[in-house]
């Protein structure tokens, strides 16, 4: 398991690219329009670790509010199992993401199964494995 991204919430695409590229130096890798309430989504990457935030435009969200924190995994379903035997409460099982649902590889492949849980704290964890 190892740590891939952190997720936040803009309300503003255009300034967020602008303040973490233009202003701090991440390159963006991918932006593309979103589903239901996520109106667009964006990745931006640190190019000396590699580190990526996915930034989220959902405009009448909560700016600056952390919407999850990815993890890469070998097996989802082994680790959300033990995830949850561990005491963290699910929120979404298990599930196949299929080819074409996502645009972009290495972030969210082609195709991925991943899954989402919470900690007491209420942090979102998603657990993915990319296709």
């Amino acid at each position: 398991m190892h740590l891939h991204h952190h997720a936040i919430v803009v309300t503003d695409m255009d300034e967020a690219i602008r303040t973490f590229c233009d202003l701090l130096g991440q390159k963006l890798v991918i932006r593309h329009s979103g589903k239901g309430d996520i109106t667009e989504v964006a990745f931006v990457e640190e190019p000396r670790t590699g580190h990526r935030l996915e930034l989220l435009a959902k405009p009448n969200g909560k700016a600056g509010e952390l919407d999850h924190i990815a993890y890469e995994v070998d097996d989802v379903d082994a680790e959300f199992k033990r995830l949850e035997s561990a005491g963290l409460v699910p929120e979404d099982p298990p599930k196949d993401v299929p080819q074409g649902a996502f645009l972009f590889e290495k972030i969210h492949s082609s195709s991925c199964r991943l899954a989402h849980l919470r900690d007491k704290n209420n942090l979102k964890i998603q657990i993915v494995r990319y296709g």
